[in-house]
């Protein structure tokens, strides 16, 4: 073998060695990005904490998207007299949570600033819904005594119909009402 022939042999497996070694990366780099957007669509650990008033310290965890309003179906549901059924949404979309009014009738801030389209909020954000002040925190929702993150909600602004309140005294007092 000619010493040219031997540099055109070794030439050529270096070509071949670069090309394999860029193959792999442009294998390694395609299954990454396909395994990506599922994991980059999974909203990270979040919770809002009530801030003051009867629900002062009440933690409601955070999904993908959270409807936040007065209709138990919520993700976020809060029984106040200032806050409509469907209220506002609160939604974590391209790695940023968002947080849109849903035309309340008493209006969504975020840090004593009016929502009037999708605003990006972060952690630490005070949110006003109604009269109703939440705070945006990173994390899991610490558990309460009682085991569960959310207990049981009390009621805030809704008073009872006299008719029930009538029922419910003459129970009290032996009556079959």
């Amino acid at each position: 073998m000619t010493p040219a022939v031997l540099l055109l042999a070794l030439r050529l497996l270096l070509a071949l060695t670069l090309y394999t070694f860029l193959g792999l990366i442009l294998i390694a780099l395609w299954r990454e990005m396909r395994a990506s957007p599922a994991a980059a669509s999974l909203p990270p650990a979040a919770h809002l904490v009530a801030e003051q008033g009867p629900l002062q310290g009440r933690t409601f965890g955070l999904g993908a998207s959270n409807l936040v309003g007065r209709a138990p179906e919520n993700a976020v549901s809060l029984r106040d007299a200032t806050i409509s059924a469907y209220h506002a949404r609160l939604s974590f979309q391209g790695a940023q949570w968002l947080l849109e009014d849903l035309g309340s009738r008493n209006g969504t801030c975020v840090n004593a600033i009016p929502v009037e389209s999708p605003l990006v909020v972060t952690y630490g954000d005070l949110l006003t819904v109604g009269s109703v002040h939440l705070r945006l925190v990173a994390g899991a929702a610490e558990a309460s005594p009682s085991g569960r993150a959310d207990p049981e909600e009390p009621e805030t602004s809704l008073a009872k119909p006299e008719s029930l309140k009538e029922v419910e005294v003459s129970r009290g007092k032996g009556g079959h009402a």
